[in-house]
């Protein structure tokens, strides 16, 4: 009996796959991989979004304080108070400003807001990314 199946099997002609079938497999599996790699991405960029959220209020509140402090706004409301002082005296009042402003918070914060900006366009074109891959794959 064991010999009549053995017969069978040999007469049974194997199907051969498509010649362009491993081609399509192998694609897909690099999409999947990039689309893998942007999600991991996009996870770290979420995370460095929250950080700089989070890190702009602190800053900003020190920032605030610092410029109370120092009296820069005094300097400042003279430009819009006593045009006429600040016209005849206004390389001093340049120099007052800039002696009285906070450069490092100031810098800080803006460091801040850049990175927060940076992050948020690499969020953005990662996530248009991934919905653009995944209208093509499905197709």
């Amino acid at each position: 009996m064991r010999k009549d199946y053995e017969k069978l099997f040999t007469k049974l002609n194997v199907p051969e796959p498509p010649g362009y079938l491993f081609d399509r497999i192998m694609f897909r599996i690099g999409e999947e991989q990039r689309i893998l790699a942007v999600k991991r991405n996009l996870v770290l960029f979420s995370a460095g979004l929250m950080s700089s959220v989070a890190a702009f209020f602190p800053l900003f509140n020190i920032m605030r304080a610092e410029v109370i402090k120092s009296g820069f706004l005094q300097f400042l409301s003279l430009v819009f108070s006593d045009f006429g002082i600040v016209r005849n005296y206004w390389q001093d009042l340049a120099f007052s400003l800039l002696e009285t402003i906070p450069a490092l918070n100031l810098f800080l914060l803006f460091g801040v807001i850049l990175a927060f900006l940076t992050l948020l366009k690499l969020w953005i074109k990662n996530m248009n990314l991934i919905f653009t891959r995944r209208q093509l794959i499905n197709s």
